[in-house]
């Protein structure tokens, strides 16, 4: 149905603020490393790091249409995946295919000692952070995947710089650290309107709670090793594999807790779904409806399925909730997305429209009837009933007045339609006070009045 479609989060594309702060860090960072001579140890960046983080700035800032440049983007971050892991190979196994390495035997010390470590985490977690995007750019399936290996290269960092700098006292690795946990962030916020991430950028309670247990898992492990650590008083050449241990732990309850999130999402759409969707006809309920009013809809329309009494006592119940979905599936195919179709009573409708001029509020009043009229009879054996709506329709600013007001004269409209026939349509804005009420055809209606006493029928 077209009222069903919620909002998503497509508006606010966070990924290009992070992308400029990510930029900004990696060219503070290269100057410092430039005019401080004594920063060498916390602000490295490698060459191929700098070119690495600038290029995924610029792909989180820049999103240009042209495929040519797109392209190009892409091409650029397949080649900084290679220059990794030729880096990788060159330092690991001695392969060298584009000359020396940059960082000779870095790889070979994670072997051996915690001293290369932090320079491996953090290429390998670029080049996870390229991947991912290029996923993402070719409408990949593992985009979630690589995002979630750039949060356990991330984590890994992250405790290899606590456990250094408390047990072991040496700062380093600073800028890498914080541009990688920089650049997982906004390549996470690339995947926000998917299904598996959208949970963590809910703002209702669901998503602060969400948010407050990844930050737990990410920090209760880290502070469980670093106080077995002091508490035992391990030797200083197993950090190593302390960081490891616990920033495993880690690793493995974030893709757990994301989830849970998407989990508790589903089943919290549904609940909403449930709570606001009419279960026969599937279009809103009157909670629906209210949820909804708060929208800029200028459009009134109140229709009623003509003798659907009759129709039940001749036919049966089961096909009258046959045509009142019949008719709820052919109307909503004539509103667009931002209008709003609502079961108001039990074979009664209304429309919000975001339409507010009398012309087109009266033009999608006579489509609705028209295509009502234009659905096929009931038979019977020798019996046959056509299908016919009253509408009563308006503007909502028309005068100012609030809905419950706008309604009620919408409402009294609809009684005019039936008066004078059915099957046909009125203007609450019309001065409807000199058309005379069929005491005996309202009878026929048996509706009860939702905005007041009852009418006088006699």
């Amino acid at each position: 149905m077209k009222s069903k479609k919620a909002p998503n989060h497509r508006s606010t594309p966070g990924y290009r603020q992070v992308g400029c702060v990510l930029s900004a860090i990696v060219i503070l960072a290269v100057a410092i490393q430039v005019f401080w001579t004594g920063s060498h140890g916390i602000f490295a960046l490698p060459p191929l790091t700098i070119a690495g983080y600038l290029i995924l700035s610029m792909v989180l800032v820049w999103q240009p249409e042209h495929f040519g440049f797109r392209y190009a983007l892409q091409i650029s971050q397949i080649t900084m995946v290679a220059l990794v892991l030729h880096d990788m190979a060159g330092s690991v196994f001695g392969v060298r295919i584009l000359g020396a390495s940059n960082h000779e035997g870095s790889w070979q010390n994670v072997y051996f000692g915690p001293a290369g470590f932090g320079h491996a985490v953090s290429t390998l977690g670029l080049a996870a952070l390229h991947a991912a995007l290029i996923a993402r750019g070719m409408r990949c399936g593992a985009h979630a995947l690589l995002i979630f290996v750039c949060w356990g290269f991330a984590i890994l960092a992250l405790y290899h710089l606590v456990f250094g700098m408390l047990l072991e006292g040496r700062v380093n690795d600073v800028a890498p650290i914080l541009a990688l946990w920089l650049a997982t962030l906004g390549v996470t916020l690339t995947a926000r309107n998917g299904r598996l991430f959208s949970s963590l950028w809910a703002g209702d309670e669901s998503g602060r709670l969400l948010r407050m247990l990844l930050l737990a898992v990410l920090l209760f492990p880290l502070g469980l090793g670093v106080f077995f650590a002091i508490k035992v008083d391990l030797m200083v050449r197993y950090t190593l594999e302390l960081e490891l241990v616990f920033g495993s732990i880690a690793c493995l309850l974030v893709p757990l807790v994301v989830w849970l999130g998407s989990v508790l999402q589903d089943r919290q759409a549904l609940l909403l779904r449930l709570a606001h969707i009419d279960p026969l006809t599937g279009a809103l309920n009157r909670a629906g409806l209210e949820a909804r009013l708060d929208e800029d809809h200028k459009g009134l329309i109140l229709f009623d399925l003509d003798h659907f009494k009759r129709l039940n006592d001749t036919f049966g119940h089961n096909e009258g909730d046959r045509v009142l979905q019949k008719v709820a599936s052919a109307v909503s195919e004539n509103l667009s997305d931002a209008d709003v179709l609502a079961r108001w009573g039990g074979e009664e409708f209304l429309i919000l429209s975001r339409e507010g001029t009398p012309e087109a509020v009266r033009a999608l009043a006579e489509t609705t009837r028209s295509t009502v009229a234009a659905l096929p009879p009931l038979r019977q054996k020798n019996r046959t009933l056509g299908l016919t709506v009253s509408i009563g329709y308006g503007t909502l600013d028309s005068d100012g007045g609030d809905f419950k007001t706008r309604l009620t004269k919408v409402d009294h409209a609809l009684y005019i339609a039936k008066s004078l026939g059915r099957n046909r349509s009125v203007c609450a804005d019309d001065a409807l006070d000199h058309i005379p009420v069929n005491p005996e055809l309202l009878k026929l209606c048996a509706r009860c009045d939702r905005f007041g006493p009852a009418r006088e029928t006699a």
